[in-house]
C-alpha cells in the first residue's frame, strides 16, 4: 500500500503520531494502521510504553518487500 510505502522510505522508528502527521489521519486510523503494518511484517515492536499510543516500532522492510519487488 502507499502507506507501507512510505513508511519503508520515510521512517525508522515510528508510532502513532508520525502517521498522524504524515499521512494527516486520526489516531484510530493510525493505529489501525500500525496493526495492518504489523501483520506484514513492515514495522516491528521497539519499544513499550505506559500507553499502547505511545508504543514505538521499527521499520524492518524495504521498499522492495512491499512492492513485491526482488532485489539481488
Amino acid at each position: 500500500t502507499e502507506a507501507s510505502q512510505l513508511v519503508t522510505l520515510h521512517g525508522q522508528v515510528i508510532d502513532v503520531a508520525w502517521l498522524q502527521r504524515r499521512l494527516a489521519i486520526d489516531s484510530d486510523k493510525a493505529s489501525s494502521l500500525l496493526l495492518r503494518l504489523l501483520e506484514h511484517n513492515v514495522i516491528a515492536l521497539e519499544a513499550e510504553a505506559e500507553e499502547r499510543i505511545d508504543y514505538t516500532y521499527r521499520v524492518i522492510a524495504t521498499l522492495a518487500d512491499v512492492a513485491g519487488l526482488e532485489v539481488e
